[in-house]
This record gives structure tokens, C-alpha cells and sequence, in this order.
């Protein structure tokens, strides 16, 4: 009788607390709308074109998007033209410098540019910091926009350098090795 009593006030406890919402909740992300892709080639440049492996040299310029902004560049959030030093990395293989963006994003935008081309490309969240945020910061005295988490992005990209990637080639080894003797020694044979 006295398990049968217990049974009773923990199904009790187990009702009250489901009625009430049982605790904490799991918070939901919001994710704004996303705009798509996009790539535009302000200027062409001439020279070499970068392609995966190359190490280039990029002045870059971020914004968040906003939509209701002209060419839809909202507040400011990084600039290489600010700081008068522009970024130096390997495009196409996900490592370019830059203040914790992942650079899918700029990768995309960055192939195939060529010294003096400039592009502009509209990042959606997936291409830039994703789930990630970025506080506000402060570089030589200027102050640049917090990103919050799952904001599409709006970058302008001045190509200042490409330099082709060494590549090794791939040479096998021989399959028959000769031998020619050019002197014959004395001793004893090795």
C-alpha cells in the first residue's frame, strides 16, 4: 500500500510539472530572410587570374546587408582600406585572413579576379560568419559594427595581387637503373 501511495505522488509530481512546462525551454534562432549569392565585376583587371592555390593579395570592405540601403551596403563591419593593409592568403582552399569569416564566401568571390579587378558579392549568412556573432571592434581609432549571428553580409573586393601556386610535378621514379663504371678501383669489392 505504501509503494502504491508513492506511486501515486510521483505521477502526481510527473502531471504538474508537464502542466507547467517541465523547466527550461530550448531558445530558437531566429534566421532572417536570406538574400541569394551574388556576385558583380565592377572592373576587370589584367594579369594573372587567381585560381585554387594561388596566393593573393585583396583590399576588402564589409557591410552588413540591409535591404532598404542603397546598393544594399548597410553599417560597416571591417576594412582593409581603412587600415591601409590589405590581406594577403591562399583562395579556393578555406584559409584567407580575415577577422574569424569563414571564407567560402570570399573564395567564391575571389576566383578568377585578376590585379585591378574589383568585385562586389552579397554573402548570405551560409557563406559568411553563419550561427557565429561578432562583437563591435575598434582598429586605429575606428569603430565598426557588431555582427550578429546569421546576418548575410555585403563585401567589395579590389584584387592588388595574384601569384601562381609552385607546382610540383609529378615525375616516377625510373624502372631500370644502369650503371656505368667510370673508373674500375682496386681492393676488395663491395
Amino acid at each position: 500500500m505504501k509503494s502504491m501511495l508513492q506511486f501515486f505522488a510521483a505521477a502526481a509530481c510527473v502531471a504538474t510539472l508537464t502542466a507547467c512546462g517541465g523547466g527550461t525551454k530550448t531558445p530558437t534562432v531566429v534566421v532572417p530572410p536570406q538574400p541569394e549569392y551574388k556576385l558583380t565585376t565592377v572592373t576587370t583587371g589584367t594579369g594573372l587570374t587567381a585560381a585554387v592555390g594561388d596566393t593573393v593579395t585583396v583590399h576588402s570592405v564589409g557591410w552588413l546587408y540591409d535591404a532598404s540601403k542603397p546598393e544594399q551596403k548597410g553599417e560597416k563591419i571591417e576594412s582593409t582600406v581603412d587600415t591601409g593593409v590589405p590581406l594577403t592568403g591562399t583562395v579556393g582552399v578555406g584559409v584567407l585572413p580575415t577577422a574569424a569569416l569563414p571564407s567560402a564566401g570570399w573564395d567564391q568571390a575571389l576566383l578568377g579576379m585578376q590585379p585591378g579587378g574589383k568585385r562586389t558579392a552579397v554573402l548570405p549568412a551560409n557563406l559568411a560568419y553563419g550561427a557565429n556573432s561578432r562583437d563591435k571592434v575598434t582598429i586605429n581609432s575606428v569603430t565598426y559594427a557588431a555582427v550578429p549571428a546569421n546576418s548575410p553580409l555585403v563585401y567589395e573586393f579590389t584584387m592588388i595581387n595574384v601569384t601562381k601556386a609552385v607546382t610540383i610535378p609529378s615525375v616516377p621514379p625510373p624502372t631500370v637503373t644502369t650503371i656505368t663504371e667510370v673508373a674500375v678501383g682496386t681492393g676488395a669489392t663491395a
